[in-house]
């Protein structure tokens, strides 16, 4: 399963954002959207966002954009990242 910390609801609870709603897409809330934040984003829009990839075993980092000082930017809906990418950042605003 594939987990997402990012905007969500405000419980601080994971919340299954996956397609097939089966668990293999989780996100939870660090920091709210503003008021007025747009959002989700429709398939077909420029995403950029900083990233740190970590193992669920042990927490180690594996990769992160933060490291290079570049966001990574794809196209969301295009299959051009894992599915997990395309449906968690689809349910954020």
């Amino acid at each position: 399963a594939a987990h997402y910390t990012g905007m969500s609801d405000e419980s601080g609870e994971w919340i299954d954002v996956s397609v097939a709603q089966d668990g293999g897409v989780k996100k939870k809330i660090l920091q709210a959207a503003p008021e007025g934040a747009e959002g989700p984003p429709p398939s077909g829009n420029i995403i950029s966002a900083h990233y740190t990839g970590t193992l669920a075993s042990d927490g180690s980092k594996f990769d992160s954009s933060l490291d290079r000082g570049k966001p990574f930017t794809f196209t969301i809906g295009q299959g051009q990242v894992i599915k997990g990418w395309d449906e968690g950042f689809a349910s954020m605003k």
